[in-house]
């Protein structure tokens, strides 16, 4: 084996996570490149959401918080300083890290939740819904990059959101999938290449 051969197997080591959930994981997220550190955080059908620090050599356990419905999705800020959390009560959450407080929606420039009631809503900084959209059919995943928001649903159609003075509908595609498939996850990448 080459050299780039051995560097590639090294850093393709896995670890496994100490302090596991109790049950099983409903949502999982990464930290994003932004951040200053690395992290990852889950939640689980325990109800409880769990951050771990992704080191060189090892995943340390962080810090857990208990909710009082299941954890159905996570989003991080920009910094990782704050996670939002979705739950099974329709609750949105604001977890600020530094002071480990949960509220309600807390601060933001935009949050978008969606459910399983077939809609999409957007919300402001003062914990105000702004906007309910309805969708085709429940939502299984979202993502909101800058000014776009993305979200997928169960008959396979995945409606994109302009937010510039907005949200605005953009465009609505079908699934790749054939058949039952359904799109579980998405996600919108910056990638200064792309043009639109």
């Amino acid at each position: 084996m080459n050299q780039f051969g051995q560097v590639m197997q090294n850093q393709q080591q896995d670890y496994e996570l100490p302090e596991p959930p109790n049950d099983s994981t409903s949502a999982l997220e990464f930290v994003p490149p932004s951040s200053c550190w690395n992290a990852i955080c889950a939640g689980s059908w325990d109800n409880n959401v769990r951050i771990w620090e992704v080191q060189s050599d090892r995943v340390v356990p962080k810090v857990m918080k208990s909710l009082e419905g299941i954890p159905l999705d996570i989003a991080w800020n920009d910094l990782g300083s704050k996670v939002y959390l979705g739950d099974s009560n329709g609750l949105v959450s604001e977890w600020h890290l530094e002071s480990n407080q949960l509220r309600k929606v807390g601060t933001g420039n935009y949050l978008a939740t969606t459910s399983w009631d077939k809609t999409i809503r957007f919300w402001d900084c003062a914990v105000m819904e702004l906007i309910r959209k309805e969708l085709p059919d429940r939502s299984y995943a979202a993502d909101v990059l800058n000014e776009v928001a993305v979200v997928a649903c169960g008959d396979g159609s995945i409606l994109v959101y302009t937010l510039l003075g907005g949200p605005v509908e953009q465009a609505r595609m079908k699934s790749p999938g054939e058949g039952n498939s359904h799109v579980r996850s998405l996600a919108l990448h910056r990638n200064s290449e792309l043009t639109s």
